[in-house]
C-alpha cells in the first residue's frame, strides 16, 4: 500500500528502463541514477 503525503498527488510504478520518460525533480533524477549505477 502506498500512502501519499500532502506533497504528492499520485503515484505510478515504472520499470527503470522507462523512468527517463517521466517528469521528475532534479534531485529525484539524481537519486534514481545512483540507484541504477548500484544495480548494474
Amino acid at each position: 500500500e502506498v500512502v501519499l503525503n500532502d506533497e504528492a498527488q499520485d503515484y505510478v510504478w515504472v520499470d527503470l528502463d522507462r523512468i527517463s520518460e517521466l517528469p521528475v525533480e532534479h534531485y529525484t533524477a539524481v537519486a534514481i541514477d545512483k540507484y541504477r549505477e548500484r544495480k548494474s
